[in-house]
């Protein structure tokens, strides 16, 4: 089973199946350096160039699950939200951008409700694909 990265704006959890065991657990979780978006608020400085949008996604967060993922031979990743408001989404984009041989190895995105997903699940979403 490839390793199954659950991610939203909070943090990222990473599941793997060790060899001679049936199921997935939990292999460490990394948080942003602001996990509550407190840094994330409109912007209305006159030095930001930002027009009052939303301030562009910090990437030192996705910048350390590229390299948690760097031995990861096969990934899948699974998020929700959408647009925008989607870590999965922006983390896929941010390795395409920086780390085009990371991105090559996520062999699937999921979109699935983080706040109640199941092992079960989580363990499907990484199925076949070895």
């Amino acid at each position: 089973m490839p390793i199954v990265v659950l991610i939203d704006h909070h943090r990222a959890r990473f599941f793997e199946t060790a060899p001679g065991q049936a199921r997935p657990e939990e292999h460490g979780h990394l948080e942003p350096k602001d996990p509550h978006g407190f840094e994330r608020h409109l912007e209305h400085r006159k030095e930001a160039d930002y027009k009052g949008e939303r301030i562009p996604e910090p990437t030192e967060f996705y910048e350390r699950i590229a390299e948690r993922l760097k031995p990861s031979a096969s990934i899948v990743l699974v998020g929700d939200g959408t647009g925008k408001s989607s870590a999965m989404l922006h983390l896929m984009e941010y390795l395409e951008k920086k780390h085009k041989d990371i991105a090559k190895r996520v062999l699937r995105t999921v979109k699935a409700d983080l706040s109640s997903i199941t092992l079960p699940q989580i363990e499907q979403a990484g199925e076949g694909l070895l």
